[in-house]
């Protein structure tokens, strides 16, 4: 609800606590709430920005895919050393 309520109130939210705690889960499904509320009015849902480290980008695939296969997933990496 937190999440939905940002997206109305036009702010950007991060989601950020210890792992184990269903980020990954809660965010895919906001992104398929957020997909289908837009697909029934007819406005177009992207595109989202997802920021991970490197070493989750296949799990977060993965996830999406097994939790809503509609999701479009574009594969671009880009990495910044410091």
């Amino acid at each position: 609800n937190w999440l939905i309520d940002q997206h109305i109130s036009g702010r950007g939210s991060i989601l950020a606590d210890e792992m184990g705690l269903g980020k990954t889960i809660s965010a895919i499904a906001i992104l398929s709430c957020l997909k289908y509320t837009y697909k029934l009015q007819n406005k177009p849902t992207g595109p989202i920005l997802i920021v991970c480290p490197g070493t989750v980008i296949n799990q977060w695939q993965e996830e999406i895919t097994k939790w809503d296969a509609q999701i479009k997933i574009l594969n671009e990496v880009i990495v910044y050393n410091s």
